[in-house]
């Protein structure tokens, strides 16, 4: 059984990338707000790649989890603590919102991101 666009849109907010690769359309849009922008699925998941290699060596604790879902968007919010291989720690806050093609690809993806400190 396909998951559903929530579940897609859980699982990256969560750093699980590889679980939405199937279900990224060629042309995906990826905007992180005041940082990049990504244009297309090679260069999606290759990003996506590079930031699963970071994270590899990182303990990551979501303190807070939602998300909100209508017929062709899912919007995620959350908190989460991240501790690196030296002890150092910091809180960010994410938005992630969405979009889906009417057969349930993503295509486009906004990204908001503050570091919160410790």
């Amino acid at each position: 059984m396909d998951p559903t666009r929530a579940e897609i849109a859980e699982s990256f907010s969560r750093h699980d990338f590889a679980r939405a690769y199937a279900h990224l359309s060629e042309d995906v849009r990826w905007e992180v707000v005041g940082d990049r922008r990504i244009e297309g699925r090679d260069d999606m998941v290759a990003a996506c790649e590079a930031s699963a290699d970071y994270l590899d060596g990182v303990t990551t604790r979501f303190l807070s989890f939602r998300t909100m879902a209508g017929p062709d968007f899912v919007v995620t919010d959350s908190r989460a603590e991240y501790v690196d291989a030296d002890g150092e720690t910091s809180v960010v806050a994410s938005c992630d919102i969405y979009r889906f093609t009417d057969d349930g690809l993503l295509t486009e993806l906004t990204s908001y991101t503050v570091e919160l400190g410790t």
